[in-house]
């Protein structure tokens, strides 16, 4: 991982050793190879003011995940005017007309405490399946945030 206060980038593998896995189906064992997984991402921290910190802001990203034949991109932004934050996403990937869904955020934050709510529209085959989309509501509490300001920090969207 790369990052310094405005941009990042970075990456990580999963089953490294491509591990075999056992499944029993019709009462006999069946061997299957994990496959690696990578994960690329980089994103950047744009003031918008002078405000060093919770200034108003905006916040692209992208992230690239491949795992044997399957692979995934996401694209987005966050626009960041304290206390709200809005984003939206893409998840897919254009050239192979694998479009999966757009994704809308938005967020507030309250001294220690972030909420949010985002949701998923399925525009992909699955549309059938997941009707139409997703909801997620989050909510995050900062313990002994004085604390942690003494420590780097890796630069991440904060809603």
């Amino acid at each position: 991982m790369f990052f310094n206060k405005y941009i990042y980038a970075g990456g990580s593998v999963d089953n490294l050793t491509e591990p075999t896995q056992k499944f029993l189906t019709g009462g006999s064992a069946v061997n299957a190879k994990l496959p690696m997984k990578m994960t690329f991402n980089a994103g950047a921290s744009i003031p918008l003011d002078n405000e060093k910190e919770n200034g108003k802001s905006i916040a692209p990203a992208a992230m690239y995940r491949m795992q044997g034949p399957f692979s995934q991109l996401d694209l987005g932004m966050y626009v960041g005017i304290p206390p709200v934050s809005i984003g939206f996403w893409y998840r897919g990937i254009f050239a192979q007309d694998k479009t999966d869904a757009i994704i809308a955020m938005i967020g507030f934050r309250f001294d220690k405490f972030r909420f949010g709510y985002s949701y998923d529209y399925t525009i992909s085959t699955l549309t059938n399946s997941s009707s139409a989309g997703s909801h997620e509501i989050s909510v995050v509490v900062e313990f002994d945030k004085e604390r942690h300001k003494k420590q780097k920090q890796l630069p991440c969207p904060k809603f």
